[in-house]
């Protein structure tokens, strides 16, 4: 083998360890220390002297690369070596090392980036499950406040009624019935209070949710584009289904004229309590336990839900769409339903 066909060895990509056993292998070590001596390569953490020859042979393949006149020699020791132990060498056997070493360079190649991959899926997977908890974690804070939301309309409504009391109570009557009620009155509002800000630190965690989802689904993406492009598809894929399934239980809702006209004659605790229900129907569907859904026989499919203890709303439900229809008290149903027909 000559010394061009070393030279172009030693400098194959990613083909430095390989060309350092070679090194050991085929020349001694006091040949070795010579040329770490001549050219002033330094073994790490060894001195010339003390150094084996694996330690100055992986040395010496390190500074291959940088010294010309390096390369030279250990090109002309190698040559002169390999000509003196295998005269009988032919081109054709050197040719089938050379292949069969940068057959093992390809092979530690792909197993590296098969090992990227891994680590890219894992890393994937990680942020997806992050987002998926941050997601579940929004809803629960939806929920709570939309149960907070009816726990102090609630107080409004008994504090409305207190502070009625209180206002047709005679002058001449008992003051300590009046002290207990205004000692009532000062209570509802302080469990007002505390709900209220119960409702303010769950809107402020929801945005602190919304803000992650956002942060997460972003690092999901910038990880799925190191995937394969059939991993990329199938994911793909998954997250179609899952946002088909989430457009099949959340409602568009559409409201009538008619509808508005009955809200506005309401009082503010029962117009908090409409719209409560109604979140609560578009989020979650018409299962959602406190809404008592009932379908009116007759009707041409107009159902109901409750708003309260005696108030109802009225619609008309498509594939994904709502179409809010009226509200009105529930002794006042069955008029409705005939100007309906009518």
């Amino acid at each position: 083998m000559s010394s061009e066909q070393w030279i172009a060895l030693g400098l194959l990509p990613r083909g430095r360890f390989t060309f350092a056993r070679l090194l050991a292998a085929l020349l001694h070590e006091a040949a070795l220390r010579e040329l770490a001596r001549a050219h002033g390569v330094k073994p790490k953490g060894f001195r010339v002297e003390k150094a084996n020859a694996d330690q100055l042979a992986e040395a010496v393949a390190e500074e291959f690369a940088r010294s010309e006149p390096l390369r030279t020699a250990v090109a002309r020791e190698l040559e002169s070596t390999t000509t003196v132990s295998s005269p009988r060498t032919s081109g054709e056997e050197l040719t089938k090392s050379r292949d069969e070493l940068v057959r093992q360079r390809d092979e530690v190649e792909s197993k590296r980036r098969a090992d990227e991959v891994r680590k890219l899926e894992r890393s994937t997977s990680r942020a997806m499950r992050s987002r998926d908890d941050a997601v579940r974690q929004l809803e629960e804070a939806r929920r709570t406040i939309l149960e907070l939301e009816a726990r102090i309309a609630a107080k409004e409504r008994d504090l409305d009624r207190l502070m009625a009391s209180i206002a047709s109570t005679n002058v001449g009557e008992d003051e300590h019935a009046a002290a207990a009620e205004m000692a009532r009155v000062l209570e509802l509002e302080k469990a007002l209070a505390e709900a209220e800000a119960t409702d303010h630190a769950n809107r402020h965690r929801i945005a602190e949710l919304m803000s992650r989802i956002r942060e997460l689904e972003s690092e999901n993406r910038e990880l799925e584009d190191f995937l394969p492009r059939g991993e990329r598809e199938r994911r793909k894929q998954v997250r179609k289904s899952y946002e088909d399934a989430l457009r099949r239980t959340t409602l568009l809702p559409r409201f009538e004229a008619e509808f508005f006209r009955s809200v506005e004659a309401l009082q503010v605790a029962e117009r908090r309590q409409v719209f409560t229900a109604l979140a609560r129907l578009i989020l979650f569907g018409s299962d959602y336990p406190s809404l008592q859904f009932k379908s009116l026989k007759g009707t041409g499919g107009i159902s109901s839900i409750r708003a309260s203890e005696g108030l109802r709303i009225y619609f008309v439900r498509t594939e994904d769409t709502v179409l809010i229809l009226d509200c009105g008290q529930r002794e006042q149903q069955d008029g409705w339903l005939k100007r309906r027909r009518g």
